[in-house]
């Protein structure tokens, strides 16, 4: 995709229509408070929408039906789409800087051990490790210092990062992208008490499988089942330093935020969101189209399409009634206080 590099540019490849001058230089994206006159921006809500009329930017894409004051389509542009927020994502994919990537085939640092099969158009980097009888389909990369087990197998075109982990017998789909440090198939957390008062694992016997375009980001663990699949299903998204336990099963099109994590054996069903910090308790079910509020605590199975927070967690509105009441009560505590500290004389 050609970078564009003027208003006109920019507004032919989002599909939106122009709002003053097409030649308006474009050099970089930023915030309507930071951009500059040669930088592009964006308003996806009528709350920033005021803001245009002292930003300093040259471009904005816009959402249409936003009320915007201050412009003037002399001197800058404004670019109207159905929806500011994909219409940036799309321009940022064509600003993006080439990654590197290793060159195409095994570097010399590279293990791979025998038995083990690499695809054609293959890009494995420097001090990679393939272990015996694991399958790598075409076009997949490892960066530096990827490690596929033995017996694992990585789906064509999916990407590991630095240092990425799949242990032994586990499956990466087509298409996938395992970020630096993360970790599929590491062993599950079970331990129990024996007879003599000491602590011991349980062993974990099955796997983990990412089904194909599933996304797991840098840091995350994805914990292989005591026995059968923990899985994430067909194009789900999980992010940064999230933690999925053992035989946990999550469905299509999921998108998990930062810093979550599921218990073991939780059942998640197809497009649930998850908000920052969510933490779910082990044997769980959470339906279909759910969503749940940064830093919920669920210890209940939740239905289909409902949105909860808090903790415990709960329907949004109840949690909300809560906040409101307890904002309520504060002040009545602080005269209930006074009143048993100095009660009234007499009567």
């Amino acid at each position: 995709m050609d970078r564009p590099r003027t208003s006109g540019q920019v507004a032919e490849l989002v599909g939106g229509e122009l709002w003053g001058p097409g030649d308006v230089t474009i050099d970089g994206l930023d915030t309507l408070a930071l951009a500059q006159a040669s930088h592009l921006t964006f308003i996806g809500e009528q709350t920033y929408a005021g803001l245009w009329a002292t930003s300093a930017a040259g471009t904005a894409l816009v959402t249409r039906g936003l009320t915007i004051e201050g412009h003037d389509a002399s001197s800058r542009a404004i670019i109207w789409v159905k929806d500011a927020d994909r219409a940036m994502a799309l321009t940022l994919a064509a600003f993006a800087p080439a990654i590197p990537m290793p060159a195409e085939g095994v570097h010399p640092s590279a293990v791979v051990e025998s038995g083990a099969s690499v695809g054609s158009g293959c890009r494995i980097g420097a001090q990679c490790f393939i272990g015996a009888g694991a399958v790598i389909g075409a076009g997949v990369v490892l960066h530096h210092g990827a490690h596929v087990a033995a017996g694992a197998r990585i789906g064509a075109g999916s990407v590991m990062w630095q240092h990425a982990v799949v242990r032994e017998r586990c499956i990466v789909g087509a298409r996938c992208s395992v970020g630096a440090n993360a970790v599929v198939g590491s062993d599950g957390f079970g331990f129990r008490p024996d007879d003599h008062g000491s602590i011991v694992r349980t062993p974990h016997i099955g796997i983990a499988q990412l089904a194909d375009e599933a996304e797991i980001g840098a840091g995350t663990c994805i914990d292989r089942a005591k026995f059968g699949v923990t899985f994430i299903g067909p194009g789900t998204k999980i992010d940064n330093l999230c933690q999925i336990g053992h035989n946990c099963r999550i469905g299509k099109g999921c998108v998990i935020s930062g810093m979550t994590g599921l218990a073991g054996s939780v059942v998640v069903g197809d497009w649930c969101q998850f908000g920052a910090g969510t933490g779910i308790a082990d044997h769980r079910t959470i339906g279909n189209r759910v969503r749940l509020a940064a830093r919920s605590g669920v210890m209940h199975d939740i239905p289909d399409g409902e949105t909860w927070g808090g903790l415990p967690a709960q329907p949004m509105m109840d949690a909300l009634r809560q906040i409101a009441a307890i904002r309520t009560l504060a002040p009545l505590a602080g005269r209930l206080k006074r009143l048993v500290a100095d009660p009234p004389k007499g009567g």
